[in-house]
């Protein structure tokens, strides 16, 4: 209607206003929302692209009018039009508008920076790489669907407000006060470790799907190798990478990715510009990965995000060059894949930064009882026997099985002989969520298997294999 009707501009003042008053509000949970001098603003200009009807009427219909010109001085002349010449005009027209809009939002975005505090400015910068989650069409079949509480804890989140429903302080550390940056780094409970394995399965699927299941491996381990220099066997296989993919950067090379996900608003961070911070952390994976790769004739790519799904330079390439191989298995256009890759990114880090925001599940001291998070989550156990840390390996594999439905639950400590850890185990109360005994046996063999010796974990395997 805009493009056709003039001077209607002041007809579309009720529906701002219901956008302003009452929408807007209401998609953040309160009477809290940014101004409209930022909602307005598209996603890529960190807002959230509901522009504004009444602003926006009169230069849509002025672009109109630029465009059909010569369609409408052809309708009355009764003259042929030139349709190869007017679609070149077209598109140099639109072309030419779209660029003053560019720079008129640019500059509107540069003044927002100016006036507001310099967090804000920082949040804004980072927001303009970080909104691929919603420009996305909502699909459960593509998995780029969020709950509710996701989308409005990330939405929040990204203009700089504080999320609904946190607890006062956290369920793990009950000592530390529960804000979103606590939220975001506390390393008791695992749920930042669940955050960190949710991309790694993410990037493990997507190279899976660009090239083969058998192609793409989990925590692969860099070789033994000789040295040119002394002869000497040097061990890194201590190292490991999260994911490899065979032949991603060239044919018959493997490439090894290591990620890492930080939080750029952090009080050791907040004097840095987030892209420095992620180049700084890509240069740490580089140094502690990259000459042992090198030496096993291998390719090694740190792939660094902050917690709002920025990424580092080397995520960005790795990103591109798994986009063009899945275009080309798929005969997609490039764009689009490139479009999907990144907005599966993005989901995952906002699903995992929600579940942070959810409460750290632990167990705590003996005879102690867990209560539900701030926001209904959780489990209760009760501990009776003397707490023994557990390897990080076995915490990675009860992840991967998904001990509970929806929920990742990192069991911190455990009793330190069998029998006493199995009746710990069984005296466990999982609560709103059903488990199976097939895979509560699986997971007690696999927390056993973790104080076995070699001889007898390979016994185990052979015994256990079939049943579970």
């Amino acid at each position: 209607m805009q493009r056709v009707v003039p001077d209607i501009a002041e007809s579309f003042a009720p529906l701002e206003k219901a956008l302003a008053e009452e929408f807007i509000p209401a998609l953040f949970g309160g009477d809290d929302a940014p101004s409209r001098d930022i909602s307005q603003l598209p996603v890529r200009f960190a807002g959230v692209g509901i522009s504004n009807p009444v602003t926006a009427a009169d230069g849509n219909f002025a672009l109109s009018v630029s465009m059909t010109t010569e369609v409408s001085a052809s309708l009355k002349s009764g003259s042929d039009l030139d349709a190869i010449g007017y679609g070149l005009d077209s598109t140099r027209v639109l072309r030419q508008a779209k660029k003053a809009r560019e720079a008129e939002l640019a500059e509107k975005l540069e003044m927002l920076k100016a006036s507001g505090r310099p967090p804000d400015a920082r949040r804004m910068v980072r927001s303009t790489t970080t909104g691929a989650w919603l420009t996305a069409t909502p699909s459960s079949d593509f998995g780029t669907s969020l709950s509710s509480t996701e989308f409005r804890d990330s939405l929040r989140i990204r203009h700089g407000l504080t999320p609904l429903g946190l607890a006062s302080h956290c369920d793990a550390c009950p000592q530390a006060r529960f804000t979103v940056g606590h939220a975001l780094q506390c390393k008791i409970g695992g749920l930042v470790r669940a955050r960190h394995e949710a991309v790694a399965a993410e990037w493990h699927q997507l190279c899976a799907a660009a090239f083969t299941p058998s192609a793409v491996t989990d925590e692969p381990e860099i070789p033994m190798v000789h040295t040119a220099t002394d002869g000497a066997l040097h061990n890194t296989g201590t190292l490991r990478g999260d994911v490899s993919a065979h032949g991603f950067w060239s044919r018959g090379t493997t490439a090894i990715f290591d990620i890492r996900v930080t939080d750029t608003d952090s009080a050791s961070y907040r004097s840095t510009a987030p892209s420095k911070v992620l180049k700084r952390q890509e240069g740490e994976k580089k140094d502690k990965y990259g000459e042992a790769c090198l030496a096993a004739h291998q390719h090694f790519t740190p792939l660094v995000y902050s917690v709002d799904g920025m990424e580092g330079g080397e995520a960005i390439a790795a990103r591109k060059r798994l986009a063009s191989r899945l275009a080309a298995k798929w005969n997609r256009n490039y764009a689009q894949v490139c479009g999907f890759v990144r907005s599966r990114l993005s989901f995952t880090l906002v699903r995992s930064t929600s579940r942070c925001l959810c409460g750290t599940l632990a167990i705590p001291l003996p005879g102690t009882k867990v209560l539900l998070g701030p926001r209904g989550l959780g489990l209760t156990a009760f501990v009776h026997s003397t707490l023994l840390s557990l390897p990080d390996w076995v915490l990675s594999m009860l992840f991967r099985l998904k001990v509970l439905a929806s929920e990742v639950v990192s069991f911190s400590h455990f009793p330190r002989d069998f029998v006493s850890l199995f009746h710990f185990i069984m005296q466990f109360q999982f609560v709103h969520f059903e488990i199976s005994q097939r895979l509560f046996a699986a997971c007690i063999c696999i927390i056993t298997y973790s104080f076995l010796t070699r001889a007898s974990r390979s016994q185990l395997l052979l015994t256990t294999t079939g049943s579970y």
